[in-house]
């Protein structure tokens, strides 16, 4: 089975899009990303930026996958097999993105 891209995953998802914005301490981009999606509690993408650029990226019911990472200034550009996805990163640390016509926020944990 192939692992779906997490913008394709976004386009394809019939699940309702629950932003949530949270201050967070900036610096270092390494740590756990999250885009809460439906109702229940850890219902969401989860994203983990890793110190030697590896990003891994789960989706519900799906699983993970794994690519890498960049960023230069304040954009953050995630390569995940089949797919790009480019996120500014804020002062509050949390990730930006537009997909579907619709602001996405990741927020850092």
């Amino acid at each position: 089975a192939t692992m779906m891209s997490f913008s394709r995953f976004l386009r394809n998802s019939s699940l309702s899009v629950v932003l949530l914005l949270a201050g967070c301490g900036g610096g270092d981009l390494e740590g756990t990303y999250f885009l809460k999606m439906g109702e229940g509690p850890g219902e969401g993408v989860t994203m983990e930026l890793k110190d030697d650029g590896v990003a891994v990226v789960t989706l519900p019911g799906v699983g993970s996958t794994q690519g890498t990472y960049m960023s230069e200034g304040n954009t953050l550009t995630v390569i995940l097999p089949g797919d790009t996805d480019v996120y500014t990163v804020g002062e509050d640390g949390n990730l930006t993105t537009t997909a579907m016509g619709e602001t996405m926020v990741m927020v850092r944990q």
